[in-house]
């Protein structure tokens, strides 16, 4: 197996998803699972649905920030989080070390984060559940929020929107941000068409809109995006097409949207790859390293008892040429997932030089690419190598928190989790499956 020299961080949660603890997996040619190397976010115990993501801060260095999110599920209305930002390269007593503890009313404006976008000391945190972005000031370690808030997305009547992911694009002598919203109704049963943003970092009056907001341009996005990857002047947009379904959405997209600067801010669309010719799954996410890119699809059979994944290797030069998609080197299908009933969910791809690794229900997989046999690893075997009992129920989040030294030029970690709105639509997708059962 060629080595590597990667740290994923995950988290793991109870059955109940009352209590959770993040791992880390260090990936050097014999991977090594340390479980438990987060718990508590100061001296109270992590949340049942914790979320590690991944940034660098004003000096570079490598960091991941730790959420205990919160939310009522009876009511599936969000708490009060807390968070940590950590240095995944460093252990104290087998946990990582800390840099900064803070609680909800150090980031009130955040509920629950999905991305995180860094400018020199500048911080731009992603909120999927309040569709906004909040700057905080990294310098001296503070992680500062502004006082007003930086970006909320404008509301749209009948819908909530959501952030589903921010990136950034470099032009030769600035960055701005791009993120990415959708939107639904309250029970997720009708989506618009998603939305892209072009914000300044140091003037987000000016966004710019590529999608139903329409206050400056109007597009045709695919409805519930649910992943963006930026690299260049391009970002690659997955979306479900709706709702997720039995056997795939066939409407579900992967669209290739070149963003150009001058002589000013335009969008546009330069090729589709869709569902409804290929009923291959639903696109999940891309992941671009150098001029390699992979395509990640999954989606329940037909019978919502399994959950089907394929992995499809390409180039970036293809996908922006609409050069049709190779066979699938890599797929499966997923079973039940340990004590729910349903299948694990496959809801993640990253890539780095050498190694592409993705989730497949609560398994996380790794493609040895400089390997001429492009051999698929199972970094675990079971739910038991990645968390201690009770807190070993669920694997809910993952991304890369430390890349190996030969590409440290990563940009834009990917990340995952299961939201609230998941878990809210997979217990309707529940629901819909046992009235089928019972006709």
């Amino acid at each position: 197996m060629t080595t590597s020299n990667t740290k994923m961080g995950y988290g793991v949660v109870n059955t109940g998803y009352s209590q959770g603890a993040v791992g880390e997996i260090i990936d050097n040619g014999t991977p090594t699972i340390n479980k438990e190397v987060v718990t508590q976010v100061g001296s109270d115990n992590l949340s049942g649905d914790p979320r590690v993501l991944a940034f660098r801060d004003a000096a570079n260095a490598e960091r991941a920030l730790v959420v205990s999110y919160k939310y009522d599920p009876s009511t599936w209305q969000p708490g009060d989080p807390e968070f940590l930002i950590c240095n995944p390269a460093q252990k104290t007593a087998g946990k990582w070390n800390a840099v900064k503890t803070l609680s909800h009313s150090d980031w009130s404006q955040l509920s629950n984060p999905y991305g995180i976008a860094t400018i020199g000391s500048n911080m731009f945190v992603a909120d999927y559940d309040n569709a906004c972005i909040a700057k905080i000031d990294m310098s001296g370690n503070a992680y500062t929020q502004s006082s007003a808030l930086f970006y909320p997305f404008p509301a749209i009547t009948g819908y909530q929107s959501h952030c589903a992911s921010i990136g950034l694009l470099e032009s030769d002598d600035a960055a701005f941000l791009v993120a990415l919203f959708n939107h639904a109704t309250a029970d997720y049963s009708a989506y618009l068409s998603s939305t892209l943003v072009l914000i300044d970092p140091d003037d987000a009056s000016s966004a710019v809109y590529f999608g139903p907001h329409g206050s400056t341009t109007t597009g045709t996005l695919g409805q519930n995006a649910v992943s963006m990857t930026v690299t260049g002047n391009y970002a690659y947009v997955s979306s479900y097409g709706g709702m997720q379904q039995g056997g795939g959405n066939p409407n579900s997209k992967l669209q290739v949207v070149r963003i150009l600067l001058s002589p000013s801010v335009s969008f546009s669309i330069i090729n589709t790859f869709s569902s409804s010719s290929t009923n291959l799954g639903d696109f999940v996410g891309t992941a671009i390293s150098g001029s390699a890119a992979y395509v990640l699809r999954a989606n329940y059979t037909p019978t919502w008892q399994q959950y089907r994944y394929q992995v499809y290797p390409t180039t970036t030069s293809n996908l922006q040429t609409g050069t049709a998609l190779p066979a699938a080197r890599y797929y499966g299908d997923e079973p039940p997932a340990a004590g729910s009933g349903y299948p694990g969910v496959t809801w993640m791809v990253a890539a780095e030089s050498s190694r592409v690794w993705f989730v497949c229900g609560d398994t996380v997989k790794g493609i040895d690419t400089a390997n001429a046999t492009d051999n698929v690893y199972d970094f675990n075997k079971g739910l038991a190598d990645l968390g201690n009992s009770p807190k070993n129920g669920h694997l809910n989040t993952a991304a890369i928190v430390q890349h190996g030294v030969s590409n440290t030029a990563v940009q834009h970690p990917a990340f995952a989790s299961r939201t609230q709105a998941a878990l809210k639509l997979r217990k309707a997708l529940l629901e819909e499956r046992e009235k089928k059962a019972e006709k």
